[in-house]
């Protein structure tokens, strides 16, 4: 099994990092391994000279890889490693995402020594060989059938045919760089709750609907603090959209302020004539690396005689939108109890999820609250919230339905590390609302694409929020954010949370905010 210029490391989990092929001599091809495995593992390639020619012989000649990631400059990829080795060092919280490893360093150095250093002390997940060792391709293969078979993910890659740009996401750099300038779009905005002294104080994750004539909101409620053990879920409903009636309880504290459970709004649709809310019902987060211990996605149905609790929905499960149908069939985005990045679809005629770890690559950033949508040729784009604060969004595509993706490339669209909503006119544009502000969540802006792909005309919806009134914990100042909209009546219809204190309404014609 021997390998000329590379020096090649076989890891149990998986490294998602892949360095820049930018030198002029070409490696000799690495050999296939693994081609019989009926699943795929991923590959991180590291260092000078790495070539196109060696990029493609692993993405031809190796079945079983789905990953390769490019950087641009070797300083970085040097940091990533070191940051991603010392991460795991103790902690073991990355072994559910590494596989294989080949890393080519063509010269020692003090960043090479560091690399070598830090593997040693986790050498319990690492087979290192040196140039000139002679490895014993036999000895490799209990290890490397493990990573191959471990939490693989196929991806999916561009047509050879498409020019368009993923990381394009907007129509030019530069339309958002300041954003607080941006035209303001006429509206007319109501107050669907608002927080009072001593009462309910953090509101977040609101929802609108419409059905049966009357405008419907959902969202989480708190005493104080986000995420408290005291949370709950409201509801509200308006006729006009303007005035709204006195709050009611979709789901209440099960277990009393105590307790640790608490709800998560998670979404508001109407299917079949009927109309579901959905919640998450978890235990917050715990010592054991859990963000939303004992996680359930619970279903409930309005019907005459209030809400009514149709169960788990999904277990381990948490979600920011209503479920997307595709092919005929629910597609959620939704994150674990331990945050991790999955997509899902019903089975037919079956109450049972197809789960599948969405392809990407911690801890270079870490795939948040995502929305989505399929454009006119049946692509489906992700829009993805970066929790590693890289002040950009991420974009991943499916040309299958959501059998493969792509992997989530960072784009040129600005982002404050907010929730955002993308979705569909019926007029056939696009839309895309986020805080493009890198600093704070204001001003909540609005663009729109004629493919889905790229976005322009970018404008203000919000901008010049008020001060905070009420501390709590999370509670952001002078902010709007967490959108979700629906098209109703030659409007786009925006619920929204202000400093997470209040819940507001605003209806804009949809003719201005596609006006160029």
């Amino acid at each position: 099994m021997n390998r000329p210029y590379i020096i090649t490391l076989l890891a149990t989990m998986l490294v998602w990092t892949l360095a820049s092929p930018a030198a002029d001599l070409v490696p000799k091809p690495l050999l296939p391994v693994g081609k019989s495995r009926p699943s795929r593992s991923s590959v991180l390639l590291l260092g000078q000279p790495l070539s196109p020619a060696i990029v493609e012989s692993v993405q031809t000649s190796m079945e079983d890889v789905t990953t390769l990631y490019r950087l641009d400059q070797k300083t970085e990829t040097v940091e990533q490693l070191l940051g991603l080795i010392k991460s795991a060092e103790g902690k073991r919280m990355l072994a559910r995402t590494w596989h294989v490893l080949v890393i080519n360093l063509s010269a020692d150095g003090d960043a090479t020594t560091q690399i070598r250093t830090r593997l040693e002390k986790i050498d319990a997940h690492i087979i290192w060989r040196e140039p000139g060792q002679k490895a014993d391709a036999k000895s490799l293969e209990e290890t490397l059938t493990q990573a191959l078979l471990k939490n693989s993910t196929p991806w999916a890659t561009l047509p050879k045919d498409e020019k368009r740009d993923p990381a394009q996401l907007l129509k030019q750099d530069g339309l958002l760089s300041n954003p607080a300038s941006l035209p303001l779009v006429p509206s007319q905005t109501s107050m669907v709750f608002r927080a009072e002294e001593g009462q309910w104080q953090f509101n977040l994750h609101s929802y609108i609907a419409h059905h049966e004539g009357k405008f419907w909101a959902t969202w989480s409620s708190g005493r104080v603090d986000e995420d408290s053990s005291n949370q709950f879920i409201r509801y509200a409903t308006s006729k006009d959209g303007l005035k709204w009636s006195d709050s009611g309880v979709v789901a209440g504290d099960p277990d009393g302020e105590v307790g640790p459970l608490r709800w998560l709004a998670s979404g508001l649709y109407v299917e079949d004539g009927k109309l579901y809310a959905l919640g998450c019902l978890n235990e917050g987060s715990d010592k054991k690396g859990k963000i939303w211990a004992e996680a359930k996605l619970v279903r409930l149905q309005w019907t005459k005689d209030g809400w009514k609790d149709l169960g788990v929905f999904a277990d381990n499960c948490m979600v920011y939108f209503p479920p997307m149908k595709v092919a005929g069939r629910d597609f959620f985005v939704w994150r674990d109890e331990r945050a991790h990045f999955f997509t899902a679809r019903s089975l037919p005629g079956k109450a049972q999820w197809e789960v599948k770890k969405h392809p990407n690559f911690p801890p270079d950033y870490r795939m948040s609250e995502t929305s989505s949508y399929a454009d006119a040729d049946g692509t489906l784009h992700l829009i993805i919230r970066d929790q590693a604060k890289t002040r950009r969004l991420y974009h991943s595509l499916s040309f299958d339905n959501g059998d493969t993706w792509t992997l989530p490339v960072k784009t040129n669209y600005p982002d404050a590390v907010s929730k955002n909503m993308a979705g569909r006119l019926s007029n056939g544009l696009y839309y895309l609302i986020n805080n493009p502000m890198e600093t704070g969540r204001d001003p909540l802006s609005i663009s729109v694409s004629r493919d889905g792909w790229t976005f322009g005309s970018p404008k203000n919806l919000r901008v010049g929020s008020p001060a905070r009134r009420y501390p709590g914990g999370a509670k952001n100042d002078h902010s709007f954010q967490y959108s979700h909209a629906i098209e109703h009546d030659g409007k786009l219809w925006v619920i929204y949370a202000t400093n997470k204190e209040d819940i507001e309404v605003s209806a804009f014609d949809i003719e201005a905010l596609v006006k160029e």
